[in-house]
């Protein structure tokens, strides 16, 4: 124990050295400071074990000392023992114990006692057994108005001595000298300002802090109105707490301090009734607040600044308590559900989700609360219109200063419902176009009747992802029956012992037997709510089947029969899907007819040849629709596809490539953007350049676009080609960084064609920039980027050969 270093804080030196003497005779070594400002620079400049202070000390006493060590994280460890003779109240006591003190000594006391207890607490420290003693959360008013009374309870006290030992000791001139030099010395040594107001509320006392404060020489203060050193805003506060001080004994206040340069400063006042001899003052101590006030004025300018940037978002921006309660809403939400935040705030969160989708919806909110994060988790929002909005979802949790409980979660979202209907659109159009291409391939390779309609119905199911597909013929019998002759199903069964008919009885009022009867294609696009489909209702929707598509199959003039399709869900029949489809039941009737005048071989072969043709053309006006819905999203680029696809196919046949690669250039061509179809049009059509992740989505479309075409059965790897025509001959290009060779020629030619288009044409973020500069691009990368005889024979065409585009 006796190698404890101890920091002594007293401004009597005698204090000091006695200490010094008694402290070293057990061994410890002692650290002398006058007061508590010189004792914190000690503190920070080397290790102490024990800290035995005094209290009434100038520049900064006992307690602001306790305060500020118990206050830092690196010295709130250390004892701390405060040994007095002039702050011997209980109340002392109490105040210093509630500053985080470990013992309160009061002098006189015997030395070994002394010694005693500081060998007590260096003890308990070192074996962990010191209560541990947590300086309260108080706010600075609350501790300023007890230290105040404190000090201002010891002033009375000596004020009271004094006048008590002038009363006794007449001659002692001498010592009343030195309690008056004690005084000011006390209210010189408080850390803020202190003064005495009379019942005018003129100064008739003050410390140097207010004179500093002011910048003012004491005749300048003596006698002054109070009023004359407050901001003119806050001298009626001024009064209204003089007038409160009178009549409760107590005030506390905060006021804008202006000093003689005319700069202001923002302090806090506690202010107590003073009485002596028989005449009331106000005794007034003051904290210089002004850090404080601009630190909550940064604070009060960021949470705007957060709170506009919050509400101004583009993107959808929602927060919830752990109780599910909404508590935040922005604008760009409130567009997305068509209500106002002050609609939804402090209502439950599950009032935004469909009522069919709000389980799923508040199983992936309930686990926020576990602390797992959304990362474009798709969540439908339910519109005030009744409309069901789509959107992406990420979110994060907020937890509290420990770490581990959760105060809030904030979810970002982007609508994607445009997208989602455009991308439902394409994959209806898609599974029409692979039926349709199987079943060209079944039209082209079946030998018999009974082979093409039961393969037919097979590839509408297998390839098209359909639930049912049946071929009916009409009967001449008297009930003008359906006969089925050909079907084929997820699930079999539906067709067993349903009764159709073509006729005018309730068996032909359905959507089959009237396409028969009426010769037009019939479209049931809800089964549940459909009149027609009351009769097969309970059994249909019993196999799964929401809508149907019935199509007449002509022929000669006259109707065979009928296509029926099912799918799983309502609304799936949209036009461009049924275009596709009537082309297909066309095809199907076309091919039953070839099949039955196939004994004329040929006649037969020479309608097959039209026929394959005729498929060809409706490919190609297929890729050409599609190309055209792509086209519809960005009216900036309508008509780039037609144009690249032109300028291809002629730099391909100045290269002198076959005409069936030529024919693969041209649909490539036509349809080497389709993967846009997956950017959002506002970036599409953004007027300005696009930002990282915005340009990021763009180049995304070739991949996008490959994955949409590589499940259509074409001749030529059209696929591919879409894929590879913004990839480059140093591996600079993407999205998969090929080289030379690894790119395919028509790819090649097919990027060589895209850049000169897009540069001659306009953009929503510049002008055309003409073919001067187009010519500069190919030219400067001949052989690095682009292909040399792709690039040689692109200037031909334009400079030689008159190339203009369409």
């Amino acid at each position: 124990m006796n190698e404890a270093k101890i920091l002594v804080v007293d401004d009597q030196a005698e204090n000091r050295y006695l200490l010094e003497v008694l402290l070293k005779s057990r061994g410890f070594e002692m650290v002398p400071a006058e007061n508590g400002a010189e004792a914190l620079a000690k503190l920070r400049a080397e290790k102490i074990d024990l800290i035995i202070s005094d209290i009434l000390m100038p520049v900064m006493d006992g307690y602001r000392l306790c305060r500020e060590c118990k206050g830092d994280e690196t010295l709130k460890d250390i004892p701390f023992v405060f040994m007095t003779s002039s702050y011997t109240d209980e109340k002392d006591e109490q105040f210093a114990l509630s500053l985080g003190a470990d013992r309160y000594i009061r002098r006189p006391l015997e030395a070994d006692a002394l010694l005693g207890i500081v060998e007590e607490v260096i003890r308990e420290h070192r074996e962990g057994r010191a209560a541990s003693r947590q300086v309260p959360a108080k706010k600075e008013e609350h501790y300023l108005a007890e230290y105040s009374e404190r000090v201002f309870s010891q002033l009375e006290r000596k004020v009271r001595e004094l006048e008590a030992e002038i009363a006794r000791r007449k001659q002692a001139e001498k010592e009343q000298l030195e309690e008056v030099t004690f005084s000011n010395m006390l209210v010189d040594g408080l850390p803020g300002v202190f003064f005495l107001l009379d019942l005018q509320g003129r100064f008739v006392r003050w410390n140097k802090n207010l004179e500093i404060l002011q910048g003012r020489p004491p005749s300048e203060i003596s006698g002054a109105d109070a009023q004359g050193f407050i901001c003119e805003q806050d001298r009626h506060l001024l009064v209204e707490k003089v007038r409160e001080t009178f009549q409760n004994g107590r005030a506390t206040v905060e006021l804008r301090i202006l000093r003689k340069t005319g700069e202001t400063r923002h302090y806090v006042f506690t202010s107590s009734l003073f009485v002596r001899d028989a005449a009331k003052y106000i005794a007034g101590f003051g904290i210089d607040i002004t850090g404080r006030k601009q630190a909550e004025e940064t604070l009060r300018e960021t949470r705007d600044y957060l709170e506009n940037l919050f509400n101004h978002a583009n993107a959808p921006v929602i927060v919830w308590n752990p109780s599910y309660q909404i508590t935040m809403f922005n604008h760009a939400f409130e567009h997305l559900t068509g209500r106002k935040a002050d609609e939804v705030i402090g209502k439950q969160i599950d009032i935004l989700f469909p009522e069919d989708r709000k389980d799923e919806a508040l199983t992936l909110i309930h686990q926020t609360q576990k602390g797992e994060r959304w990362e474009t988790v798709e969540i439908p929002i339910l519109h005030t219109s009744g409309a069901v909005r789509t959107a992406l979802w990420n979110s994060a949790t907020l937890y509290s200063a420990d770490g581990k409980t959760v105060v809030a979660t904030m979810a970002q979202g982007q609508d994607i419902t445009e997208r989602k209907q455009a991308e439902e659109a394409l994959r209806n159009v898609n599974r029409a176009l692979k039926t349709l291409s199987a079943c060209n391939h079944t039209l082209a390779h079946s030998n018999s009747e009974e082979q093409l309609l039961k393969t037919m119905c097979h590839a509408i199911v297998e390839k098209g992802g359909y639930l049912l597909a049946w071929v009916g013929y009409a009967q001449q019998d008297e009930a003008k029956s359906l006969q089925p002759v050909a079907q084929y199903a997820v699930r079999p069964g539906y067709l067993d012992e349903t009764v159709i008919s073509w006729g005018e009885g309730p068996a032909g009022y359905g959507p089959t037997g009237t396409a028969v009867r009426d010769g037009r294609k019939q479209i049931a696009q809800h089964i549940e709510t459909d009149p027609r489909m009351a009769q097969w209702r309970d059994k249909a929707l019993s196999y799964g089947y929401q809508s149907s598509i019935a199509l007449p199959l002509r022929e000669n003039g006259g109707i065979l029969g009928a296509l029926t399709i099912y799918a799983a869900e309502p609304d799936a029949f949209d036009t461009e899907e049924v275009v596709l489809l009537e082309e297909l039941a066309g095809d199907l009737a076309y091919g039953i007819q070839s099949l039955r005048t196939r004994i004329e071989r040929d006649q037969a072969a020479e309608a097959n040849r039209q026929y394959l043709g005729q498929i060809s053309t409706n490919l190609t006006e297929t890729i050409q629709a599609i190309a055209a819905t792509v086209e519809m999203r960005d009216p900036y680029t309508a008509g780039h596809e037609k144009r690249v696809a032109e300028l291809s196919v002629s730099i391909g046949q100045e290269l002198g490539m076959a005409k069936e690669q030529l024919d693969g250039l041209r649909i490539a061509g036509t349809v080497h953007d389709v993967g846009k179809i997956r950017i959002p049009a506002e970036i599409l059509s953004k007027p300005l350049s696009l930002n990282v992740l915005e340009y990021g989505l763009i180049k995304l479309h070739p991949e996008a676009g490959y994955d949409i075409l590589k499940g259509i059965n074409f001749p030529w790897p059209i696929a591919d080609i879409v894929r590879q025509h913004h990839e480059r001959l140093d591996g600079s290009g993407y999205p998969r960084g090929l080289k030379g060779s690894e790119i395919l020629l028509e790819a090649q030619i097919l990027a060589v064609a895209d850049v000169v288009e897009s540069i001659v044409s306009h953009r929503p973020y510049r002008p055309a920039l003409g073919l001067e500069a187009a010519f500069g691009e190919l030219t400067d990368k001949r052989g690095k980027l682009y292909n040399a005889d792709a690039v040689d024979a692109c200037i031909r065409l334009f400079k030689e050969k008159g190339f203009v585009f369409p």
